[in-house]
């Protein structure tokens, strides 16, 4: 009974990203190669959605009940796995310590994208604790990206509380598949290559 339900609900999400590919196809069409670069792939294991530039992984539950809310939530939660595989988040080497900052940095940097594009189909407002931290952070840097939030966020020794508080802001996906070297048929470096590939075509 229970794997006659997943099969089901799995079939129900494969519906909903196809319908949320073709929706942000529409809205951005130059995005189509990049948009199907991503092989869907269910699992229990992750709380919410994974990347790892081949596949994205996501939890039949998290997704579905984000769609409940809404094609948005969807959406944006698709996009931002794009925007890591487009800007090399998920191939960026970083010391063990490090990784914490990084992923903070690399959501922040994702999420700031999304909150600036002008499409009805990612259209979230920003809630005031959001554009505090882009404003702040663009006092010091002209664009907000991975690797300038990261040091950024370095320098400024956040307190612990701080550091939370903006993790809990703009978390949205689960980074543990980044740079694993057991990621499928094509090496980290082809992967790489593969979407900067893709981002130059864009360009």
């Amino acid at each position: 009974m229970f794997e006659e339900k997943l099969t089901e609900k799995v079939e129900i999400c494969n519906e909903i990203l196809k319908d949320c590919r073709n929706e942000l196809y529409l809205n951005m069409r130059f995005l189509d190669v990049a948009l199907h670069s991503l092989t869907p792939e269910p699992t229990m294991e992750i709380p919410r959605t994974a990347v790892n530039g081949v596949v994205f992984r996501y939890n039949p539950e998290f997704l579905t009940e984000q769609y409940r809310v809404g094609n948005v939530p969807v959406n944006r939660c698709y996009f931002h796995s794009i925007l890591h595989c487009l800007f090399g988040h998920v191939w960026k080497r970083r010391e063990e310590e490090e990784i914490p900052l990084w992923n903070l940095a690399c959501d922040i940097a994702a999420e700031y994208i999304i909150d600036t594009l002008p499409c009805r189909c990612l259209r979230n407002p920003p809630k005031p604790y959001r554009r505090a931290v882009y404003d702040g952070l663009l006092k010091n840097i002209s664009v907000i990206h991975g690797e300038g939030v990261f040091h950024l966020l370095q320098k400024a020794e956040l307190d612990i509380r701080v550091l939370a508080r903006m993790i809990q802001e703009f978390t949205v996906d689960d980074h543990s598949l980044w740079q694993r070297e057991d990621s499928g048929p094509q090496s980290p470096l082809e992967q790489q290559n593969r979407w900067e590939d893709i981002r130059d075509k864009m360009e």
